[in-house]
């Protein structure tokens, strides 16, 4: 008896694996008759020079390789079965980044990013993306941005300092930016979210304690434990994900104190309350991410712990779509997360392309100088934010041209979630989408699109209404960006003013593929140097 339903388990295995392998085999038919396809033999070199069967630091400029052979939209299918649809056609990127609804993010996914912090908007899909966008959307606004210039400023002018003191006590050798730019991007994100001052400018960061007191990190780890278990989850099958593995141990550790952090928040905001409801307005809370979503609720947090009442929790819920708590920490993870990750990369490749092409530095300083010239003749000790919004074009031009060359977010996954054609281009259920974006700011770009040209969006410039991908496009775009493109410009603002830089020729700055491009061994090193035209 025993050995009947064995075998016939088998059978019923086996007939699941051959009619799975017939339905690849259908779903590979129709997209191979109908897009190009790179050879097994393209596809074996890849893994070589790669270690991959698909990805590796190149995958960009392979994928890039394959478009100028192929065409901007070819088909693809790996070892695994797994089929996909790989596109560089703006029409195409348009139809697949506009029609969320068509083309969600494939679940697997979402759960990886998911799994221990909670559901966020950026994982969301359907309702409760809608409901959820519609609320969190317009609280980016522009007296937020506003209100969190002074922090900007001033977050800025202390990392230009411990930046100029490396330098000269290595001797004017050129240092790598990079840690300097992420704990600037820590401190500005991390108050604008949680109201709390993180200190991450710094080698030796300030470290923050867990919620019971028994772990102590700084928020870069917190972050970097978070990032390398998600890459390790997306790697893995899903029934490994519990296991102890010394990156999930990690993460757990870095939730404990993230939670930490987040109750420390809470009962920040409600003292804050407190002090209004009492005059002193000197204490009046700030805008942050925490304050304006829960003063859409009735907040009721206790003391003792920072927990938020059953009724608190209800209301959110019912406001947010947030199932449980942890929810609403992951929402504001991940705003924090995605918000100072791509803010470090993008100001990294800026200031690196500004310091390799003198050219555009200079034209760039001229700017600042001028707008530095007209704030003195005002009588005010910095620009104002409206200044510094409307006064710099060109260098809004050069942060323009680093994200269409080293954007961090250009290789997006969708999955189509109903059949359907548009444009002769027909798209099945169940297949994979990857939106090339690093392709088509290639392709769309004439001949010199690997320059660093800002002046290409000139008006009356062919290139000055194309589209760009820097900030995502449609209902997807970053609504973050308005904060990005002001701290951005701050920062050049107030480098250029008083420093020239150059790079270090036996280090130069290479673009890599990890899940998006990154500076080689994450590093950016870059000479800054007193301008030469001061004494």
């Amino acid at each position: 008896m025993l050995g009947t339903l064995i075998l016939a388990t088998i059978v019923i295995l086996i007939i699941l694996l051959v009619l799975r392998y017939q339905e690849r085999c259908r779903a590979f038919k129709e997209i191979s008759d109908r897009y190009p396809y790179p050879t097994w033999q393209e596809r074996l070199a890849v893994a070589k020079r790669n270690n991959l069967l698909i990805g590796g630091f190149e995958l960009h400029k392979v994928l890039h390789e394959w478009h100028t052979k192929y065409g901007p939209t070819i088909g693809f299918f790996n070892f695994f079965g797994q089929h996909k649809i790989i596109t560089a056609d703006w029409d195409v990127i348009k139809h697949v980044m506009g029609e969320r609804k068509l083309f969600p993010r494939p679940l697997f996914f979402r759960e990886a990013v998911n799994f221990k912090r909670g559901v966020s908007m950026f994982t969301s899909e359907g309702l409760e993306w809608e409901t959820r966008h519609n609320t969190l959307a317009p609280l980016m606004r522009f007296d937020i941005i506003r209100y969190h210039y002074e922090n900007v400023h001033s977050n800025v002018q202390e990392l230009i300092r411990k930046m100029v003191e490396e330098t000269e006590k290595t001797g004017g050798k050129a240092l790598d930016a990079q840690p300097y730019l992420y704990g600037l991007s820590l401190n500005i994100v991390g108050k604008l979210v949680f109201d709390l001052d993180f200190e991450s400018i710094s080698l030796n960061p300030k470290k923050f304690p867990s919620s019971d007191g028994k772990v102590e990190l700084p928020l870069r780890d917190i972050l970097d434990a978070r990032v390398d278990a998600f890459r390790s989850r997306i790697a893995l099958p899903l029934w490994m994900w519990k296991w102890p593995l010394p990156r999930f141990e990690r993460e757990k550790k870095s939730i404990a104190v993230l939670k930490g952090v987040y109750e420390k928040s809470l009962v920040r905001q409600k003292y804050r309350r407190e002090a209004v409801e009492e005059g002193r307005k000197e204490d009046f809370p700030p805008i942050t991410l925490i304050s304006l979503l829960l003063d859409t609720v009735d907040l009721e947090v206790k003391k003792e712990d920072g927990s938020l009442s059953e009724a608190t929790r209800k209301a959110i819920a019912r406001k947010f779509c947030y199932k449980e708590l942890k929810d609403m920490l992951g929402e504001c993870f991940a705003f924090f997360a995605a918000g100072h990750d791509a803010l470090n990369v993008a100001m990294g490749f800026q200031l690196y392309v500004i310091a390799l092409d003198q050219r555009v530095q200079a034209k760039a300083r001229e700017e600042a100088d001028a707008l530095m010239k007209e704030t003195l003749e005002l009588g005010l000790e910095k620009p104002t934010f409206d200044m510094i919004d409307t006064k710099t074009p060109y260098i809004t031009k050069t942060l323009r041209e680093a994200l269409r060359l080293y954007g961090g977010a250009n290789l997006l996954d969708r999955e189509v979630e109903e059949t359907h054609e548009y444009n002769g281009f027909r798209f099945t259920k169940g297949t994979e989408v990857l939106a090339n974006t690093y392709s088509y700011h290639r392709l769309a770009f004439g001949e010199d699109f690997d320059k660093f040209r800002p002046e290409r969006y000139d008006s009356g410039s062919p290139d000055e209404n194309k589209p760009h991908f820097g900030f995502g496009y449609g209902m997807r775009a970053c609504f973050g960006r308005r904060l990005a493109l002001m701290i951005v410009r701050v920062l050049c603002i107030q480098m250029l003013s008083n420093y020239e830089l150059s790079i270090d020729p036996e280090r130069p700055c290479i673009p890599e593929f990890h899940f998006g491009l990154r500076p080689n061994d994450n590093k950016t090193f870059i000479k800054i140097r007193p301008r030469s035209d001061r004494k």
